[in-house]
């Protein structure tokens, strides 16, 4: 029994540890871990003096107290959002779509950037293309993964799960285990969020052409449109393992393709073009071939309209 009190207190510490580096303030945050660290120091002096009882009851109303704070959090759509995630997707139906807020920022630094955002009318009948598009900022292992629908008439959309923070709140890995961020996912054009990421953060970006029938295109779009209303109506949470920019867009497919079967690849998301080229999905070639082709350089951006940069991202798909 000493045992397992031993490893459900140490447990608990790691997890109110991280949540409280989830939540709290930067000046908070040590002070806070440091009491935490001193009440384990006090427990583990307490078994040693044969007072285990006491430390169980401690630390079963302290778990008890930390699960009724993460069962009660609820998500909102109403908090002072920072700009970039200021506007959902959503889209009015109809014989074209309607999407009210479509994200064209300019970004000159990562701090400095030209907001706007603009109403688009699509035709889901006249959608020629999907693409994968990849940034890994750190581990190669970890990417984060955005769709991008190309139209008849020369315009990509690109939808991106991303993690919805407030002004002045920052952003930790951890925060996402704790239901620190709301969820959202934004619609946006090729210049703002590819330019960003190869010339503004130099992430690595690959780009993947997916072969899909226009129907299953058609659907596909229309399912993220669903799901992005369904937000608009009821708040999520985001979460680092189970509701990410990866694992969301997976179970909008699973909408319209039931058979798809969960995958490594899905957590470990820098790997992802392996599973799509399990799947058929993915142009003729060896998987080192398809990256190689896949990696956007950095750019600039030489003031070409949208149409041609969306054009140029795919010069190496069209040799």
């Amino acid at each position: 029994m000493t045992v397992l009190l031993l490893v459900a207190m140490l447990g608990l510490a790691a997890v109110l540890w991280f949540a409280l580096d989830a939540h709290l303030p930067v000046g908070l945050i040590r002070p806070l871990q440091g009491l935490v660290a001193v009440v384990v120091l006090a427990g583990l002096a307490a078994i040693w003096f044969g007072h285990a009882g006491a430390v169980w009851w401690g630390w079963a109303g302290a778990a008890a107290a930390f699960v009724i704070w993460y069962l009660t959090r609820i998500p909102r759509n109403d908090k002072a959002w920072i700009p970039e995630v200021a506007h959902g997707l959503t889209g009015r139906m109809g014989r074209n779509i309607t999407i009210p807020h479509v994200r064209r920022f300019r970004w000159i630094t990562k701090k400095e950037v030209v907001e706007a955002w603009e109403p688009w009318e699509v035709d889901p009948e006249a959608i020629t293309s999907v693409d994968l598009i990849m940034s890994i900022w750190s581990s190669p292992l970890i990417a984060h993964t955005m769709v991008s629908f190309g139209f008849a008439d020369g315009r990509h959309l690109v939808i991106s799960g991303e993690t919805r923070r407030q002004k002045g709140d920052r952003f930790t890995i951890t925060g996402g285990f704790f239901r620190r961020f709301e969820l959202i996912l934004i619609a946006a054009d090729e210049r703002d969020v590819v330019h960003l990421r190869t010339d503004v953060r130099r992430e690595k970006v690959s780009i993947f052409p997916v072969l899909m029938t226009p129907e299953a295109r058609r659907a596909l779009f229309l399912a993220f449109i669903n799901h992005g209303n369904d937000l608009a109506r009821k708040a999520a949470w985001y979460n680092t393992i189970t509701s990410n920019c990866t694992t969301v867009p997976f179970e909008i497919v699973r909408t319209i393709n039931r058979k798809l079967r969960y995958d490594w690849r899905l957590i470990f998301s820098g790997h992802l073009p392996g599973y799509l080229k399990k799947l058929g999905v993915l142009p003729p070639g060896t998987m080192d071939e398809l990256r190689a082709r896949a990696v956007l350089p950095v750019s600039g951006d030489d003031g070409t309209d949208d149409a041609a940069y969306s054009q140029r991202l795919r010069q190496a798909w069209r040799v």
